[in-house]
């Protein structure tokens, strides 16, 4: 809590608290004489260095409220946090503030009301009926799925035999000075002229831009490619930095166990919290519930 200033719970409701916060007079006039400052070392007035400009200038050029409002503001967004962290308070909706007095010669004194959620007593959980069911054992079709994915991970792109591009073909495809790889695929209305095409054949394919413009490309077919699959063995693993395969299979086998775990507690817990909140009964402030909606 800083050292000089009051915080009061003036108002508690059951979802509603009203606070009262009173800023000395003296950290009032430090923090409009630190905003003065910082104007003066930013704005630049003619005859006047940046730092040094008097509060008078500075008053008449850009008007004193502004520099009270502002420290003002500054006040509040420094010890509103300060007031609830203090009185153990947590708003569910934004403070409404109201000023109850304020001068460069005054304390600050202002009032915020915000929406709270209600104290809640949780009833026993013993005894409670949840049905979930037990995490799936670890079956050896998982294991080798989970193999299947590595093995796609280290595969390679290589050269397939072949003269005419077919459906879901990987094709290298060049055009001027650039070269890439595309999946030759009907559904695509780009990709499509490709399928039927031979290996040497120039396809001309029409393209949009992001912008809207319609361009047209000639794609020279310089190949068919295939993904080459390592097998599953010791290297594989080893590949993987494992020592070798059956120690892969170990890791897969206890990494699906344990995320299975951690799902059927998760399931397990919001099967409890569901029970829980089926016996209980407290209002809700209406924007929290608007805000959820």
């Amino acid at each position: 809590m800083s050292k000089h200033v009051e915080y009061q719970i003036t108002e508690r409701q059951e979802i509603a608290a009203t606070i009262e916060v009173s800023v000395p007079t003296e950290q009032v006039a430090r923090q409009i004489e630190k905003t003065y400052k910082e104007y003066a070392r930013e704005v630049s007035i003619p005859g006047f260095r940046r730092g040094n400009i008097p509060r008078a200038v500075l008053d008449h050029r850009f008007g004193r409220d502004i520099f009270l409002e502002e420290a003002r503001d500054e006040l509040q967004r420094t010890f509103l946090p300060m007031a609830l962290e203090e009185l153990d308070l947590h708003p569910v909706s934004r403070p409404e503030m109201e000023v109850v007095s304020f001068g460069e010669h005054d304390p600050f004194v202002f009032r915020a009301r915000f929406d709270t959620l209600p104290a809640v007593s949780l009833p026993q959980t013993e005894g409670l009926q949840i049905s979930v069911s037990p995490a799936r054992p670890v079956s050896d079709e998982d294991v080798d799925e989970a193999l299947q994915e590595i093995q796609h991970q280290f595969a390679v792109l290589g050269e397939r035999e072949g003269e005419r591009v077919g459906e879901g073909d990987l094709v290298h495809v060049k055009s001027g000075d650039q070269a890439w790889d595309v999946r030759a695929t009907a559904e695509s209305p780009v990709l499509r002229s490709l399928v039927g095409a031979r290996v040497g054949d120039t396809v001309e394919v029409d393209d949009t831009l992001e912008s809207g413009e319609p361009v047209q490309m000639r794609l020279e077919i310089a190949g068919l490619r295939q993904l080459i699959l390592p097998e599953i063995n010791d290297e594989l693993a080893k590949d993987a930095g494992y020592e070798g395969l059956e120690a892969l299979k170990e890791e897969i086998q206890s990494q699906i166990a344990r995320r299975r775990e951690e799902l059927h507690d998760q399931q397990v817990n919001g099967a409890l919290l569901d029970a829980v909140l089926q016996n209980l009964e407290f209002p809700l402030p209406e924007r929290f519930v608007q805000d959820l909606v």
